[in-house]
C-alpha cells in the first residue's frame, strides 16, 4: 500500500486498519460523522483536543503523540507519520452496533412541520449569535413550542459539532431530575461519588452542542427554581461552547436569557375570499381533518367556516387539530358554532383567563364532550402516567383496549411515537388528571394498579439484566424511570406487598450499571424512613420487616458507594443482624456481598472471605447463579489481597464462565479484567494481554466507562511489571483522567494514583511521585481504604529512599509490615525495599528503626501526612 499524501488519507486508512466504522470513531472522539468525513477529506484539520482524543483512540503509542499532534495541525510534514508508532495493547474489535458516546438520535416526528418559516430562520440567526447561549421559547401551552424545537434541532445538527440533543422534562417532578435527564438523552453514565451535575458539566466542558430543554415550566415554581437556576447558570459558564434551546409556558427569568415569543400560525384575516389554504393555520386543519377521514373534502360553502375555527382558536396549532378530528361527526359550520358557544360560556365563567387559553379550553371541553363514557373513564385514568406508557400498561392500569387506544389517537387527544409508546400532550393530561382527582376512589384504585404493574415491570426485567439482553433491558427500565419513581413511591407508602426481593436486586443492579447512586442513595434511604414510620404506627408483619431491612442494606450498599463508610456500616450491620434473626436467607445473601465488600475495601481479609463463603453457600442453596459467581468473584479478590494467587485465579476463572453461561457481558468485561490482574502478578504477561484485550473490546461495545479505565490501569501494570513506563505512564494517566471526569475518586482512584506514583518514582520524577503517593494517602484515609493508604506509604519510603532519607523510609516501612490490612504485594514490595535500604545499616541500627516504626501508629502517620 502506498503512503498516504495527505493527513486525511492517513486517517481513513488508520481507521480501516483498526476495523472501526466512522460512526464508532466518531463516537470515540466525541464528534459528529460529518465532522470526520471532513477530516478524512482534508476539508479540516481537527482542533488540538480533537488530535489528542483521535492520538487515543487509534492507538498512538505516547512516544509518538507529540509528533502526532503536530502532523494532525500540519506543524509538521506528512511524511512523518511513517514513524508514528501503535500502543502494544492489540487491535481493538469494535462492535459498531453498541458504540458509547454515539450521537444522540432526536425524537422522530411522524409529520412534517407546517409552516414556520419565519419562526425557523428567526431562530437560526439567533443561534448563531455568539452572545445568544440561552434561549427561550415562550407561549401557551398548545402554541406548537416542542414541535418549532423539535425542528429547530434537527435543522441545526449540521452546527454543532457534538451533536444536537431533544431532552422532554414534562414527566418530571422535581428540578434534582433534570441532569439525569440530559444525561441519559446525551448517552452519558455517571460513576463514583462525585455529585452527578458535576460529572456532567465536566464531560459538557469542552463540547460544542445544542441541548434542547423542553417543557421547563413545571420546573420554575419556588421550590425548584434555586436548583433549575444553579443549574443554568453553571451550564453556561462551564460549558462554553454549549447552548440552551428551552421550550416553556413563561420566560425563566434568567441572567443572559434570550426569549422568543411563539405565536399561533397564521390565519386568514377577516374578510379573505379565496386562497384560504396558503395560511398555515388552515393547511394545519385540512391535514389533521384527512388524518382522520381520509376522503376529507371542504364542501361548498364550508371554508368560510374552516376560516372562522383558525380564528377562534388563534392559529394554536393544538386546538386546531382537536376541532379537526370532529369532521367526522360535525360540519365545518356546527364545529365553529360550538367552539362560539363554549367560548361564551368560559368568558362568563372564567373572566380571569386569558382569551387564548379560553379558546384552547372550548376545543378540550367540546373533544371532552364528544367521547363515549368508557373514553372518557379511560383518559381519565392514563393521566395517571409519566412520561409516556406502553400499550400493554395502558391496557392493564386503564383498562385500555388496543382498538380504544387508536380511537383516542384518531381524535387527537393520544399520541403514538416511533418506538410504539404513547403519551398525552401535557395539557390533555393535566385535563384529564383534573377530571380524575374528582373521584378520589378512582384515584387511589389507578394509582394502586400503575404501582403494581411497574413494581411487576421490573421484576419481570430480572433475568434479561443479567444475561444477554442485558441492554435491552436497561432500555427499557430508563424508558419507564418516571412511571418507576411514581410507582415506586405508592408501593413504598400504600402497597408493599407488590415489592419483592426480584424486584429489590433488579432496582439495585440497575441503578449499579447506570451509576444513578445519588438517585438510589436518597430512594432507599427514603423507603426506609416510611417503613419505620408505618412501623411506629402500627403492628408489622414479619414480610415488612424483611422487606425494610433489605432496603436498608441497599442504601448502606449506596452510602459505601458514594465514599460514606462509617453511615454504610452502621446500616449494614443494623440490616445483617435483623435478617439474620428472621432467617431470610434469599435478602441475607445479597446483603451478605454488600458487608463483604465494605470488609474487603478497609482490609479486612478474613473477615470479608467469612462473609462472602457464606453468600456462596446461600446462593447455592438458592440456586442463585448470578449471586454465586459474585461471591467466586469476590472471593477471588480476597486471595489475591493476600497473595494466594492460584485460587484467586480458579475463583476469577469460576466466576466468568458462569457470567458467559448467563450471558452478563458487563460482569464477564470486569471479572476479565482482575483476572488479567492476576496473571500479570505472577507474571504471564502473554495471557494478560489476551484477557485485558477482551475486556477493552467489551467495554468499549458496552460503554462501561469505569470498567475500561481499570483495563487500562491493569495494562499499565503489565507494561510496568516489563520496564515499559513510558506507556505504563501514559496508561495510568488516561485512567485517572477518565475517572475524574466521572467522578471516581475512592476505591479506584487510590489504587490508580498508587501505580502513576511508582512508575512516575521509577521514570526519576521524584517530586511528581510524591504528589501522587500524598494524594492517593489522603483520599484513602478519607474513605477509610486503609490497604490502598499502606500501599501509599510504600510508595512514600520508596521516594524517601531515593532521596537519600533512608531513615525515615525505614520506619514507614516497619509500619506497613506489621499492619493487619496490609496485601501481601504491598508486604512485597516494603519488604524488598527494606532489604536494599538495611545494607546501609548496622544490626543494632536496624533493630532500632524497626522498634521505631513498629512504635508509629496509624494515627500519627495521619496526623504527618494529612
Amino acid at each position: 500500500m502506498d503512503p498516504p499524501t495527505s493527513f486525511g488519507l492517513w486517517l481513513r486508512q488508520r481507521r480501516k486498519e483498526l476495523d472501526l466504522t466512522r460512526e464508532v470513531l466518531a463516537g470515540c472522539v466525541g464528534c459528529s460523522v460529518s465532522t470526520l468525513r471532513k477530516l478524512e477529506d482534508d476539508e479540516r484539520r481537527p482542533s488540538r483536543q480533537m488530535a489528542e482524543l483521535l492520538a487515543g483512540c487509534l492507538e498512538i503509542a505516547p512516544a509518538n503523540r507529540a509528533a502526532f499532534l503536530k502532523i494532525a495541525r500540519a506543524e509538521l510534514p506528512i511524511d512523518q507519520l511513517q514513524n508514528v508508532k501503535r500502543l502494544n495493547v492489540g487491535r481493538l474489535k469494535v462492535d459498531p452496533s453498541l458504540a458509547a458516546f454515539a450521537p444522540p438520535r432526536l425524537p422522530f416526528s411522524p409529520t412534517p412541520l407546517i409552516g414556520r418559516e419565519y419562526e425557523l430562520a428567526t431562530i437560526a440567526g439567533l443561534l448563531q449569535n455568539p452572545q445568544c447561549r440561552l434561549l427561550t421559547l415562550t407561549g401557551p401551552g398548545g402554541i406548537g413550542k416542542s414541535r418549532l424545537a423539535m425542528a429547530v434541532a434537527s435543522a441545526e445538527r449540521a452546527n454543532f459539532e457534538h451533536g444536537v440533543c431533544f431532552v422532554a422534562l414534562a414527566a418530571l417532578n422535581a428540578a434534582e431530575f433534570i441532569i439525569p435527564a440530559i444525561a441519559d438523552a446525551i448517552g452519558f453514565t455517571f460513576y463514583g461519588s462525585m455529585e452527578p451535575q458535576v460529572q456532567l458539566l465536566s464531560y459538557l466542558r469542552e463540547k460544542q452542542a445544542l441541548l434542547v430543554l423542553d417543557n421547563f415550566e413545571h420546573l420554575l415554581t419556588p421550590a425548584q427554581e434555586g436548583l433549575s437556576g444553579q443549574l443554568f447558570h453553571d451550564l453556561l459558564h462551564q460549558a462554553p461552547a454549549v447552548k440552551l434551546l428551552v421550550t416553556s409556558r413563561e420566560r425563566l427569568n434568567l441572567q443572559g436569557e434570550w426569549v422568543f415569543e411563539v405565536q399561533g400560525l397564521p390565519v386568514p384575516p377577516p374578510g379573505q375570499k379565496d386562497n384560504w389554504e396558503s395560511y398555515s393555520a388552515v393547511a394545519l386543519f385540512l391535514r389533521s381533518a384527512r388524518r382522520v377521514q381520509l376522503d376529507f373534502e371542504v364542501k361548498a360553502g364550508e371554508w368560510p367556516f374552516i376560516m372562522r375555527i383558525c380564528q377562534l382558536l388563534e392559529g394554536m396549532p393544538l386546538g386546531i387539530e382537536l376541532a379537526a378530528s370532529w369532521v367526522r361527526l360535525l360540519s365545518g359550520q356546527e364545529i365553529a358554532q360550538q367552539i362560539e358557544h363554549d367560548l361564551d360560556f368560559l368568558a362568563t365563567s372564567f373572566r380571569d383567563a386569558p382569551e387564548r387559553h379560553r379558546s384552547l379550553r372550548a376545543a378540550f371541553d367540546h373533544s371532552w364532550k364528544l367521547l363515549l363514557a368508557e373514553e372518557q373513564r379511560v383518559m381519565r385514568q392514563l393521566s395517571v402516567f409519566q412520561g409516556g406508557f406502553r400499550r400493554e400498561a395502558a391496557e392493564q392500569v386503564a383498562g385500555a383496549s388496543l382498538l380504544l387506544l387508536s380511537a383516542l389517537a384518531d381524535k387527537s387527544l393520544l399520541r403514538r411515537a416511533e418506538n410504539g409508546r404513547y403519551d398525552l400532550h401535557e395539557l390533555m393530561r393535566q385535563y384529564a388528571q383534573a377530571n380524575l382527582h374528582k373521584n378520589p376512589r378512582e384515584l387511589a384504585a389507578v394509582q394502586d394498579r400503575h404501582s403494581a404493574y411497574y413494581m411487576d415491570f421490573i421484576q419481570q426485567r430480572e433475568e434479561r439484566l443479567n444475561g444477554p439482553r442485558q441492554a435491552e433491558a436497561l432500555a427499557e427500565l430508563t424508558a419507564e424511570i418516571d412511571n418507576i419513581r411514581l410507582g415506586w413511591r405508592r408501593a413504598i407508602s400504600n402497597r408493599q406487598d407488590v415489592i419483592n426481593h426480584k424486584v429489590l436486586k433488579t432496582l439495585w443492579y440497575f441503578y449499579e450499571i447506570r451509576g444513578w447512586f445519588h438517585e438510589a442513595e436518597a430512594a432507599f434511604g427514603w423507603a426506609v424512613a416510611e417503613l419505620e414510620q408505618i412501623a411506629a404506627a402500627g403492628q408489622t408483619e414479619t414480610a415488612q420487616i424483611k422487606l425494610r431491612e433489605f432496603i436498608r442494606a441497599l442504601h448502606g450498599w449506596f452510602c459505601l458507594r458514594l465514599g460514606q463508610q462509617e453511615k454504610s456500616r452502621v446500616l449494614l450491620q443494623h440490616s445483617l443482624a435483623q435478617l439474620r434473626a428472621l432467617e431470610a436467607q434469599v435478602e441475607l445473601a445479597h446483603m451478605l456481598h454488600h458487608i463483604g465488600v465494605l470488609e474487603w475495601s478497609i482490609g479486612n481479609y478474613q473477615q470479608a472471605r467469612a462473609l462472602f463463603q457464606e453468600e456462596l453457600a446461600l446462593c447455592t442453596q438458592n440456586s442463585d447463579l448470578w449471586g454465586a459467581a459474585l461471591s467466586h468473584g469476590n472471593l477471588g479478590l480476597v486471595a489475591q489481597m493476600l497473595g494466594e494467587y492460584e485460587e484467586a485465579r480458579e475463583r476469577m476463572q469460576q466466576a466468568i464462565a458462569i457470567y458467559r453461561g448467563l450471558g452478563d457481558k458487563r460482569m464477564v468485561a470486569i471479572g476479565l479484567n482482575f483476572l488479567g490482574g492476576v496473571e500479570a502478578m505472577v507474571g504471564d504477561y502473554a495471557q494478560a494481554y489476551v484477557l485485558l484485550r477482551e475486556s477493552l473490546t467489551l467495554n468499549t461495545a458496552l460503554g462501561e466507562r469505569w470498567s475500561y479505565a481499570m483495563t487500562l490501569n491493569q495494562l499499565g501494570l503489565a507494561a510496568q511489571a516489563q520496564g515499559e513506563y513510558a506507556e505504563a505512564q501514559y496508561l495510568f494517566q488516561e485512567c485517572i483522567a477518565l475517572f475524574r471526569d466521572m467522578g471516581e475518586k475512592w476505591w479506584s482512584m487510590t489504587r490508580a494514583l498508587n501505580n502513576l506514583g511508582n512508575t512516575t518514582c521509577a521514570l526519576g520524577d521524584y517530586a511528581a511521585a510524591r504528589g501522587y503517593f500524598l494524594e492517593s494517602f489522603r483520599t484513602a484515609i478519607e474513605a477509610q481504604l486503609i490497604p490502598h493508604a499502606l500501599d501509599a506509604l510504600v510508595g512514600l519510603a520508596e521516594v524517601q529512599a531515593h532521596e537519600g532519607a533512608g531513615e525515615p523510609a525505614l520506619e514507614l516501612l516497619g509500619h506497613v509490615l506489621h499492619h493487619p490490612a496490609s496485601t501481601q504485594e504491598a508486604k512485597t514490595r516494603a519488604e524488598r525495599l527494606q532489604a536494599d535500604l538495611e545494607i546501609n545499616f548496622t544490626p543494632p541500627q536496624i533493630e532500632a528503626l524497626r522498634e521505631r516504626g513498629q512504635g508509629v501508629t496509624f494515627e500519627m502517620l495521619v496526623e504527618k501526612f494529612c
